[in-house]
């Protein structure tokens, strides 16, 4: 039997990216997700603690269907404004969620992943809060970092090279010629909120399959 794919989804041999997902739950996400799922992507759901209460069904069937969760604080704050107790508080907070989910799922974690949230890693405080991430047993995996620039290679959080900046509600065909940009090893920003997921999601889709890209948990492929 000849395996037939959808004329707008990833075919095999294709480059690989990271999509990070951030700020959700949120009540879209089912549909966020299998749009991904229909373009054979899977993604990394940076997951704000406060958003969690009455969502974790949503979470664990997320993690059953390949789908992994990292940690992007509790209440989104910039963490050049708060300090490292503060910080400290919104990390280990929104991990007790996500080790929830993964224990009722039944699913191993692949790793323990953290994206600031504006990507303020800190400005002066930023060594401290590397180091904090360090103790809590953060990381990064190494094709995430493929595309920093050396300065930034020991960072442990997640960075991002490619921000579709869809959170700005830009025109779609501004949003289209965004994603045209996207190149294999790419961490690609998006956020799981219903205004983005309405006007974007379908339109991700459909340009990394015409970049022939695929998104990939890191370390699952």
């Amino acid at each position: 039997m000849r395996l037939r794919w959808p004329s707008w989804g990833w075919r095999p041999g294709f480059g690989e990216v990271t999509l990070a997902i951030d700020d959700g739950p949120s009540d879209a996400t089912p549909e966020l997700l299998a749009l991904l799922e229909g373009g054979g992507h899977r993604a990394v759901l940076f997951t704000l603690g406060c958003n969690v209460a009455g969502r974790e069904a949503i979470l664990v069937d997320a993690v059953r269907r390949g789908f992994a969760l990292g940690n992007h604080s509790f209440d989104h704050p910039h963490f050049s404004s708060i300090t490292i107790a503060q910080a400290r508080s919104e990390i280990v907070r929104t991990e007790a969620s996500i080790e929830a989910i993964y224990t009722e799922a039944r699913v191993e974690r692949p790793g323990k992943w953290f994206r600031f949230p504006y990507l303020d890693t800190g400005k002066t405080q930023s060594g401290a809060f590397q180091a904090l991430l360090g103790e809590l047993g953060f990381e990064r995996p190494f094709v995430v970092g493929k595309r920093l620039v050396v300065f930034d290679s020991a960072r442990r959080d997640w960075p991002t090279s490619l921000n579709t900046l869809d959170w700005a509600l830009p025109d779609e065909t501004d949003f289209r010629a965004t994603m045209r940009l996207a190149q294999p090893d790419d961490v690609i920003e998006f956020h799981d909120k219903l205004p983005s997921i309405a006007r974007y999601a379908a339109a991700l889709v459909e340009e990394l399959a015409a970049r022939s890209l695929r998104a990939v948990v890191p370390g699952r492929g």
